[in-house]
């Protein structure tokens, strides 16, 4: 071979050498924790306090029935929904009226 010939093939060599590195993920990726999977246990954990919070959210929207409210079993997706509907308010106020509720009564 020439001396051209081998710096052509050293070349692509390097080039395929750095392309690979590119592809290979590194191993000190640390591990990510989603918001999702904190929030997951949240419900699960309110549920067995639900009961004991319906009095003071039934003062806090006394149009809704306290039957609704143990139905909805602290759900806030389920509990702004109810809050919309009953007090004829946009979805958005009523979930800040839950989050603050909930975050009030440390649900």
């Amino acid at each position: 071979m020439n001396k051209f010939s081998d710096q052509k093939k050293a070349s692509a060599d390097k080039a395929t050498d750095d392309t690979s590195k590119k592809d290979t993920p590194s191993k000190a990726t640390p591990a990510v924790t989603t918001s999702a999977a904190k929030t997951a246990t949240k419900p699960d954990a309110l549920k067995g306090k639900w009961k004991s919070k319906v009095n003071a959210a039934k003062t806090n929207w006394g149009k809704l029935s306290e039957s609704e409210l143990l139905k909805s079993d602290g759900d806030a997706k389920m509990l702004a929904e109810l809050v919309q509907l009953r007090y004829s308010i946009s979805l958005v106020d009523a979930n800040k009226q839950v989050k603050q509720f909930l975050d009030k009564c440390h649900c």
